[in-house]
């Protein structure tokens, strides 16, 4: 008993650190992930790497191609489309349940996320900005109170952290996106559902428009 949890504990440990390596950009979309390089490197032996691996792939930041061995996920563009699309829907439904729920403390949450992204952007910081816009809306389906739609929403969020990662061109986004944030924050303080609805929805509409096209202009 003792063995498996130390084997597990083992795995989980493998899994943050490939995870980590992928969001921080180290490990690059669309590029290998061979155990000779990686695991060996970090003292791990196959099965947990492999376990890990495993796991990484049922969340898609990782792709199994056939004979080919394992590959940081590269995401296509209707793939990206396709994950704004849900978002737009999920975080529309969850400020309408975050509203009537959200307190004091959780509201003053959401203007301190929203002062670090402002500082991140002065800073012209990208991992820290990317992580702050992550935050926001983490925080705003968290506040829902509803742990399943959390958890459909952590996957994709986590999946775009890796997408944003791919290149300073996110910088030329985050001005936009800073003032919308400042305005859904304010609809909610306000409990205006309507309204906030309507713009969390047009700000992850206007944020598929804006990431496809600099993600065309830089390919």
């Amino acid at each position: 008993m003792v063995v498996e949890i130390l084997h597990k504990s083992l795995t989980e440990k493998v899994y943050e650190k490939i995870k980590d390596e992928i969001l921080s950009g180290s490990l690059k979309l669309g590029g290998r992930l061979v155990y000779e390089n990686l695991g060996k490197e970090w003292g791990v032996s196959l099965t947990p790497w492999r376990e890990a691996i495993i796991k990484l792939k049922q969340e898609g930041l990782v792709e199994e191609v056939s004979r080919g061995g394992f590959y940081v996920k590269l995401f296509s563009i209707k793939e990206i489309e396709e994950m704004y699309d849900i978002r737009e829907w999920l975080e529309g439904l969850a400020i309408n349940l975050a509203i009537p729920r959200i307190n004091k403390k959780e509201m003053k949450t959401l203007f301190q996320v929203y002062n670090k992204f402002e500082d991140s952007i002065k800073n012209k910081d990208i991992n820290s900005c990317i992580m702050n816009d992550f935050q926001f809306h983490k925080y705003l389906v968290k506040f829902s109170k509803n742990k399943r739609l959390l958890a459909i929403m952590e996957t994709f969020n986590i999946q775009l952290v890796s997408i944003l990662r791919t290149g300073p061109y996110y910088l030329e986004l985050v001005n936009s996106y800073l003032k919308e944030h400042f305005s859904i924050i304010e609809a909610i303080k306000n409990k205006n559902t309507v309204l906030a609805e309507k713009l969390i929805r047009s700000h992850i509409k206007n944020g598929k428009i804006l990431i496809l096209k600099t993600i065309k202009k830089h390919e």
